[in-house]
């Protein structure tokens, strides 16, 4: 089994808040390119409460993701659940509806809560109809890829 997960969230069809997406899918291209074994890379895109049952019991999760933060678009920000707050304001009406840390704390209910879980936010510049991200953060995919690849490797 195994003990490290790596996840991209977001909707790719909608420019930056595809961020998580798009790495997701280079670190799994540069991880398989460098034979590095025993981490998986999900891109669960939109999915909602697929993620519970992939964080289930691992050891560590590593989630990707576009963050509205207040910061200069393109900015990294490496947090934990206990680091933020939501204020998303959910009807939750659809499974695909899904909030993060609800997620999580559904998790820990069930007795399932990873032993870490990590969580990289990109300040996004646009969230509009459109497939290709940003300049900004185009520009920084390097330095975003190895922040992430830092921490699934040395931490």
């Amino acid at each position: 089994m195994l003990n490290l997960v790596v996840i991209g969230l977001g909707n790719p069809l909608m420019k930056d808040e595809g961020i998580g997406v798009h790495l997701v899918k280079l670190l799994r291209n540069r991880f398989e390119r460098r034979k590095v074994p025993a981490v998986q890379f999900l891109d669960l895109g939109t999915s909602g409460f697929n993620v519970l049952h992939a964080i289930a019991h691992k050891r560590k999760v590593v989630f990707v993701d576009c963050a509205f933060m207040g910061k200069v678009p393109g900015t990294l920000r490496r947090f934990t659940p206990d680091d933020i707050c939501s204020k998303k304001d959910l009807k939750l009406l659809s499974l695909h509806e899904g909030d993060l840390l609800r997620v999580l704390a559904l998790s820990r209910k069930l007795g399932e809560y990873p032993a870490e879980v990590i969580i990289f936010g990109i300040e996004p510049k646009e969230v509009l109809p459109g497939n290709e991200l940003t300049d900004v953060l185009s520009s920084k995919l390097d330095e975003y890829l190895n922040s992430i690849e830092q921490e699934i490797l040395y931490k």
